[in-house]
């Protein structure tokens, strides 16, 4: 419970149930001790009224003596003797009930009208008074003990009435109380709640960050792959109904150009409008994903050859109309490249790869065109790849050789001069011929440091 009340936010739950438990505490303490007390003056007046049997019984015991005509006062002196021992005990519930204040008046006036009362009647036993002044003395010790008695009854009713209005109290504090602890846990749980929806909210704002391009808030490359793979599993379920599926990709002409020349916050709000444009443009289902500075991704799941080129030809018609940032009026074309399953593909990596030749081709064209796979020239950019990744190993590992060519003067036969041609011996290849390296390493600026 503590531990949950102290993950409640912004209010003192901890002390509000502690404080709740105090008051009800201290209630029950004020209760218990009332009832303690009343519980003693009602004792008090119950037993302290025995006493007045005894002023009676007295004068009884002193008619006894005088019908038998003895002078044996045993009998009597039993019943004075019984009064007194009553008197002395029942004294101290009064003083405890009353106070010694209120008490000690009325306890002198029982003891004084007691021992008068007892003195008639040994007077009476003996002959020396008469029955009525026997019994006027039993009335006076009766009258006394009465007046004690209505003191200790009257304290009791008015204890009685404060009790019932502490229990009255008691009975609200303890709801207010257990109010209090039940408002103190409903806002623990509120509180636990409320972290537990913000700690969701944040671990699936971290988990979309992941998947998520920054930028645009597009699907990223990792996710985009996923709606891939999810794409060709259903066409894998749908067996002899598949339909075929499109990739595209769409690079940015000149990007890196703009990005350099008006900086990064330009070149993001150029993105983020790009993809509002494709998004907006295309009317079918479909992913649409950022990868890389520059590049953008497509799938349609349900595109054949023809709807991928209107698709295709309407990104390219909306990237034509030229963007407005502020006073800056900027035009961005694109080079797409389609690949479709399962013509050119029969998976997710190898569709995209392809796609990605295509773009290659688009781009080496010029840009802003489309381009679909065509076999011959994916094979000759997959070849391109391969050799360059080759070429980037090669100056390290001394791949590189040189043949020398001499020149000969026609006339007299004799060696002038050598011409020096650098050769690539690549490793399961052998001579690589120049023209298959040469604009490579132009292209990929490796040219420098060979």
């Amino acid at each position: 419970m503590r531990k949950l009340l102290d993950r409640a936010p912004n209010l003192p739950l901890g002390r509000i149930m502690w404080v709740a438990g105090a008051v009800v505490l201290l209630a029950a303490v004020v209760l218990t001790v009332s009832i303690s007390t009343l519980e003693n003056s009602n004792r008090a007046a119950s037993e302290l009224a025995e006493l007045r049997t005894f002023a009676p019984r007295a004068v009884l015991a002193a008619s006894e003596v005088r019908r038998l005509r003895t002078d044996d006062l045993r009998l009597l002196e039993q019943v004075v003797n019984q009064a007194e021992s009553r008197t002395n005990v029942y004294s101290v519930l009064a003083i405890s009930s009353l106070g010694e204040e209120t008490a000690a008046p009325l306890l002198a006036d029982v003891r004084e009208s007691w021992v008068a009362g007892a003195d008639v009647a040994r007077r009476y036993a003996r002959g020396e008074a008469t029955f009525d002044e026997a019994l006027a003395g039993a009335d006076r010790t009766e009258a006394s003990i009465n007046a004690l008695v209505d003191e200790l009854m009257a304290r009791s009713e008015s204890q009685a009435r404060l009790l019932s209005v502490l229990l009255s109290l008691g009975a609200i504090v303890g709801l207010l109380g257990l109010l209090l602890a039940a408002f103190a846990f409903a806002r623990a749980r509120a509180g636990i709640a409320a972290a537990r929806v913000r700690e969701r909210r944040s671990a699936e704002r971290v988990e979309e960050l992941q998947v998520r391009d920054a930028v645009t808030g597009l699907p990223n490359g990792q996710l985009f792959a996923e709606r891939v793979q999810d794409a060709f599993d259903r066409r894998e379920a749908d067996g002899a109904l598949a339909q075929p599926l499109a990739v595209a990709v769409i690079n940015l002409d000149r990007f890196k150009r703009i990005n350099d020349s008006f900086g990064h916050q330009f070149g993001d709000r150029l993105l983020r409008d790009v993809a509002s444009r494709i998004d907006l443009v295309i009317q079918y289902p479909h992913t649409l994903a950022r990868r890389g500075a520059d590049e953008f991704l497509l799938l349609l799941p349900s595109a054949g050859r023809v709807r991928a080129e209107r698709v295709a030809k309407s990104i390219l018609k909306a990237l034509d109309w030229p963007f407005q940032f502020d006073e800056q009026e900027l035009r961005s074309t694109a080079s797409v490249g389609i690949a479709l399953a399962p013509e050119h593909g029969d998976t997710p990596d190898i569709l995209i790869r392809r796609a990605e030749s295509a773009k290659d081709v688009a781009k080496e064209e010029g840009g802003d065109r489309l381009r679909i796979y065509e076999a011959d020239r994916g094979l000759r950019s997959e070849v391109q790849i391969a050799l360059e990744v080759q070429l980037r190993h090669a100056l390290d590992r001394d791949e590189f050789v040189l043949h020398y060519q001499p020149q000969v003067d026609v006339q007299t036969g004799e060696i002038v001069a050598a011409e020096a041609l650098m050769r690539w011996n690549a490793p399961g290849r052998g001579l690589v011929p120049p023209a298959d390296f040469i604009p490579l390493l132009e292209e990929t600026g490796l040219i420098v440091p060979v």
